[in-house]
């Protein structure tokens, strides 16, 4: 019903970029977070990169995972 609403009076795009941009600076804030948590840094990249990869994937994973019920699909 909403998305009728939003599509009907052309806001329906705004609407869409707006969720888009808020999922995405709260998934970055999360990763950053817990990059920082557990000292994946810059250092680590230069070290062992597959291992800063794996753990950025991890990070980026569950962040999603936590914002998009509570941003997208509620």
């Amino acid at each position: 019903m909403l998305y009728d609403r939003l599509l009907l009076a052309g806001k329906l795009d705004a609407h869409l970029y707006e969720i888009d941009q808020q999922v995405r600076e709260q998934v970055e804030q999360i990763v950053r977070q817990r990059a920082e948590a557990d000292g994946v840094n810059e250092q680590l990249k230069a070290e062992d990169e597959l291992l800063w990869v794996s753990l950025m994937n991890q990070y980026q994973a569950a962040a999603e995972e936590q914002v998009m019920p509570e941003l997208v699909y509620c």
